[in-house]
């Protein structure tokens, strides 16, 4: 369906995906250097495919935040925050 969308068009794919990005150099052309986790879990990584392969950006890491203000999700006990939620837009179209 992404192939679909006219490369003039701007698209953003928002969502829980579930997906921890990490501050791997190999993914930081897509995901930025604002992350809340060190390390990519597998959702990370097919998130970084899908967007590597849509010319796309995770926008929800690309802008520095407080470290509070970056979790998405947090644990019924309160004692881990994840961030999990996020938003990707075509890289051309990121200004």
């Amino acid at each position: 369906m992404v192939d679909k969308v006219p490369e003039s068009d701007l698209m953003i794919i928002l969502g829980d995906v579930n997906a921890k990005l990490g501050k791997e150099p190999a993914y930081q052309k897509i995901i930025g250097k604002h992350t809340l986790h060190e390390e990519t879990n597998r959702n990370g990584e097919l998130l970084c495919d899908i967007a590597a392969a849509n010319n796309m950006i995770v926008m929800s890491t690309q802008l520095q935040h407080k470290q509070i203000h970056k979790g998405t999700w947090r644990s019924p006990d309160n004692n881990s925050i994840n961030q999990i939620d996020h938003v990707l837009v075509n890289q051309n179209k990121k200004q």
